[in-house]
């Protein structure tokens, strides 16, 4: 007799968070160049005052709010897709998976900015991929650590 595997509830609610957040980054793609644009200038705007303390006063523009967006767009992506990798075992071919998935988010992203007939280029499928990147790279480094911790409390 086969053994089954339940899929853990916190796996299904990753799962619904990555296709929420895919969802999210792929609406964006389909809106207007006016309309992204104006929604970029508006964010810019907000994010002006602090932006402007990390980069220096005058160099905080549109291009540079639109690339940041992306890139921790898909850092979310990213931190998603490791804590999937987590609670379903991890391994290395979940690993490659996400990581996968993540390229395969970016490509599709851009795909839909061809057909909106917004500018598509292979620069931002590299800034998004970065992002989904480092956001894994993130958890898993926040996910040694408490591993250290725990390690070091076991051992006192």
């Amino acid at each position: 007799m086969e053994k089954t595997r339940s899929v853990r509830p916190i796996a299904v609610l990753l799962f619904i968070a990555i296709a929420l957040t895919s969802a999210v980054i792929w609406s964006q793609s389909v809106k207007s160049v006016e309309a992204s644009a104006a929604e970029s200038s508006r964010v810019t705007e907000f994010v002006r005052p602090v932006l402007e303390k990390i980069v220096g006063e005058g160099n905080v523009t549109d291009h540079l709010v639109r690339k940041a967006a992306h890139f921790f767009e898909f850092f979310a992506l990213g931190c998603e897709l490791f804590c999937l990798t987590l609670a379903l075992g991890l391994a290395g071919r979940r690993l490659l998976a996400a990581a996968f998935y993540a390229l395969l988010a970016a490509l599709t992203d851009e795909t839909i900015q061809i057909f909106a007939e917004r500018g598509s280029l292979v620069s931002d499928v590299w800034v998004d991929f970065a992002g989904a990147l480092c956001g894994m790279l993130a958890v898993s480094l926040f996910y040694l650590l408490v591993l250290l911790i725990k390690t070091r409390k076991r051992r006192k």
